[in-house]
């Protein structure tokens, strides 16, 4: 199933109400984004589907040597 389907089948599945506090919620967290944090997203996805990616184990481990 692709995700478009499966968010298709969740939305489907919520009442009305339920549906539209999900939208609301998605339009305030989008609305706090600011042009830097999008370009990091995006910088994250296509390193994602380049296979560039790195366990949590990994990014905490990095971050304690940092400090």
């Amino acid at each position: 199933m692709s995700t478009k389907e499966r968010l298709h089948e969740l939305v489907e599945a919520m009442s009305q109400v339920e549906a539209d506090e999900l939208l609301e919620r998605i339009e305030y967290v989008a609305s706090l984004l600011t042009p830097e944090d999008l370009a990091s997203i995006e910088r994250g996805r296509a390193q994602a589907r380049a296979g560039q990616l790195r366990s949590t184990e990994e990014v905490f481990e990095s971050l304690r040597t940092k400090v």
